[in-house]
């Protein structure tokens, strides 16, 4: 049976993979405004690169303040905001009420956390952000590195067999991140069931460069992925 998964791409730095992306049946395109990261525009940037795609932008932050996200929503008008960080449920809820778009919170696994993870925890941290106004969760990797938290375009996987019993418990649709690349797609699909897929690294060729022959194999192979 086939999947019914959409694609997000994530982290655009060049109007040529805007267009890239936006031409390779990819359903979303991710960009990041403001963040700790390579791959990270300000808002300006991400405004003209917003009003070039041709499908859905989804603007992302990482413990933003709630007036940065309102007034890039304002100007940019995306499907969808994703924050990245540690964002409460409080904030979400604050945020709610001042956006009339969709609201992706990430939630981390630990890149070294294992299939005894406590799935019922993260099944009450979605809940509560479903709550506060959220419409989609994304699993994402979290790798330490002495204090310094990675969050996200880590180009590292988690536990699977955790994330699938997450995503089959959770109150919110499961997007699946971390460590993706065509290469493994298919399986994580398979195992996890997720509602969509999204990644960055996995599709570069250097970090913000996306690589066009990698999205078209990711495209085609989330796309032929059978469950």
């Amino acid at each position: 049976m086939k999947n019914g998964c959409f694609i997000k791409i994530c982290g655009v730095t060049r109007l040529e993979d805007v267009e890239l992306i936006g031409g390779s049946g990819a359903d979303y395109i991710g960009l990041l405004v403001n963040m700790p990261s390579p791959r990270t525009l300000d808002p300006e940037k991400a405004s003209v690169f917003a009003s070039r795609s041709k499908i859905p932008v989804i603007i992302l932050f990482f413990n933003p303040e709630e007036g940065l996200v309102v007034e890039c929503a304002e100007r940019i008008r995306p499907s969808g905001v994703q924050l990245q960080g540690d964002e409460t449920p409080e904030f979400v809820a604050s945020l709610r009420a001042r956006l009339d778009c969709e609201i992706w919170k990430a939630v981390h696994i630990p890149a070294d956390a294992g299939a005894d993870l406590d799935a019922g925890a993260y099944k009450e941290r979605i809940a509560a952000y479903a709550e506060s106004g959220v419409n989609k969760a994304l699993l994402d990797t979290i790798v330490r590195k002495g204090d310094t938290r990675l969050m996200g375009g880590t180009g590292v996987t988690y536990d699977w067999n955790a994330a699938r019993v997450i995503a089959a418990e959770s109150p919110l649709p499961v997007i699946m991140a971390g460590g993706l690349t065509p290469e493994n797609v298919a399986e994580a699909i398979r195992t996890v069931r997720p509602a969509g897929v999204d990644l960055a690294s996995g599709v570069e060729s250097s970090k913000g460069i996306k690589d066009p022959a990698k999205v078209t194999a990711f495209v085609k192979n989330v796309r032929s992925a059978e469950i």
